[in-house]
C-alpha cells in the first residue's frame, strides 16, 4: 500500500454501544483497504493512544508515513507521542464544514478546495492570493491550521489524491469484507493490464489530453512539453515534471506520457508499482472468514487468557422510547412560539411559509 493511514472513529448504534475506531489504507485500484480496527468506550486520549500504540506493533514510524484525520486533539496527541517522525495532515473535508460554520458562508468554498487539491505552490500562491485579498480572517485562520496539515503542495511527506477520512462505511460488517476481498480478488485475476482498472482508465484519458501537447526534446531524457499557456519540464528518466502531477499521483501526467510517446517509451513504466495489477493482486490474497461458530477459532496462547467484553458506557436514563417522537408541527404536536402564527401560503397554523408543506 501507498505509505498514507486514514484514522476516524464513529459511534455505534447497535445492541453493544461505544465507539468504532478504524485505520485504512488504500489499494492500488483506489478502492479503500482496512488496517486495523477496535472498540473503545469512547475517542478520548487513553483510548486513541492504545490504539496507535497496538497499531506501532505492526506499522513502525518513518518519515514517508502520512496519517489522515479530523482535527481531534486526542489524536493528535497520540500521533505526536508514538509516531514522532511521521506526518499528520487534517480531513479537507472536515476543515471545510468548519469554515462553513465559522463564518457561515459558502461562497469561498471554492477558492479553499481550489488551494487545497493545488500541486504546485506557484497554483497555491494565486489562489491563496485571492483568499487574503476577500478575506483576511478567512486566510488566518487556514494559516493558523497549518498549510502543510491541508494544502497538498505544502505537505512534507506525499499523501497521493487522498485527502479526506470517509473510510468507516468500509468496514460495517465482516460479511462485507468478506465479499469485498473474494470480489476484488477475482477482478484482479481476471484484469489482464498491467496496471489496476482505475489507474489504466486514468492513462487512457490522460492520452487523449496529450495528443494536443508540442514536444521539444532537450536531451535523451529531458524535454520541454507545451500547451496554449505553459510550458513544463518532464524527465523520464527521473519520473518528475513541473506540473508535479507525476511526483505526487506517481501516474504519468499528461506532458509525461507525450514525451514518452516520442521516445517510443512505454507509459506504464512511468507508474509506481503500487498501481501495478501484481501487487493490488497480493492485497487480497488471503480469505477473511465470516463470522460463525466462534469455538472453531484458533486464538493464539497470549490471547486466550483475556476475556473481551464489550465497553464500559453510561447507560440513558428513563425508558427506552418505543414509538417515534413527532417533531414540533406534526398533528397534535403544539408548535413553539415562532411558530404559532399563521402562515401565508395557506393560512394555516402551527408552521410558518418556510416549513409549509402546501405551497401556494
Amino acid at each position: 500500500m501507498r505509505r498514507v493511514i486514514v484514522v476516524d472513529g464513529t459511534f455505534l448504534k447497535g445492541k453493544y454501544k461505544g465507539t468504532l475506531l478504524v485505520a485504512s489504507a488504500q489499494d492500488g485500484d483506489f478502492h479503500l483497504y482496512p488496517i486495523a480496527f477496535a472498540i473503545v468506550d469512547s475517542e478520548n486520549d487513553i483510548a486513541w493512544n492504545w490504539f496507535f500504540r497496538c497499531l506501532l506493533s505492526i506499522i513502525p514510524d518513518a518519515p514517508n508515513l502520512v496519517f489522515i484525520s479530523d482535527r481531534a486533539q486526542s489524536i493528535e496527541k497520540a500521533i505526536l507521542e508514538l509516531y514522532p517522525a511521521s506526518h499528520h495532515g487534517i480531513c479537507r473535508f472536515h476543515l471545510l464544514n468548519n469554515i462553513k460554520v465559522k463564518f457561515r458562508s459558502k461562497s469561498f468554498l471554492p477558492l479553499f478546495e481550489a488551494a487545497a487539491d493545488a500541486y504546485t505552490f506557484q497554483e497555491f500562491e494565486v489562489v491563496f492570493r485571492d483568499i487574503q485579498n476577500s478575506n483576511p480572517k478567512l486566510a488566518k485562520y487556514l494559516e493558523e491550521a497549518d498549510l502543510k496539515k491541508w494544502a497538498r503542495c505544502s505537505a512534507p511527506s506525499n499523501r497521493y489524491n487522498i485527502m479526506t477520512t470517509n473510510i468507516v462505511e468500509s468496514l460495517n460488517s465482516m460479511i462485507t469484507l468478506t465479499t469485498c476481498f473474494y470480489e476484488r480478488r477475482e477482478k484482479a485475476f481476471k484484469h489482464n493490464k498491467r496496471a489496476t482498472p482505475n489507474v489504466t482508465k486514468e492513462i487512457v484519458l490522460r492520452f487523449n489530453d496529450a495528443m494536443k501537447q508540442d514536444v521539444f526534446q532537450v536531451d535523451q531524457h529531458e524535454f520541454e512539453v507545451k500547451d496554449d499557456k505553459n510550458k513544463f519540464v518532464v524527465h523520464l528518466k527521473n519520473k518528475t515534471c513541473t506540473c508535479c502531477v507525476v511526483d505526487i499521483d506517481r501516474i504519468p501526467c499528461i506532458h509525461a506520457i507525450e514525451a514518452a510517446k516520442r521516445t517510443n517509451m512505454d507509459e506504464y513504466k512511468l507508474v509506481d508499482h503500487f498501481y501495478l495489477t501484481d501487487i493490488w493482486a497480493k492485497a487480497y490474497a488471503e480469505n477473511i472468514h465470516p463470522s460463525g461458530d466462534v469455538k472453531s477459532w484458533v486464538f493464539p496462547d497470549s490471547l486466550a487468557i483475556f476475556f473481551c467484553a464489550p465497553p464500559q458506557i453510561r447507560i440513558k436514563s428513563g425508558r427506552s422510547p418505543k414509538k417515534r417522537k413527532r417533531s414540533v408541527g406534526e398533528f397534535g404536536v403544539p408548535c413553539s412560539k415562532s411558530q404559532r402564527h399563521k402562515c401565508s401560503g395557506y393560512s394555516r397554523e402551527r408552521h410558518n411559509k418556510s416549513t409549509c408543506r402546501f405551497p401556494i
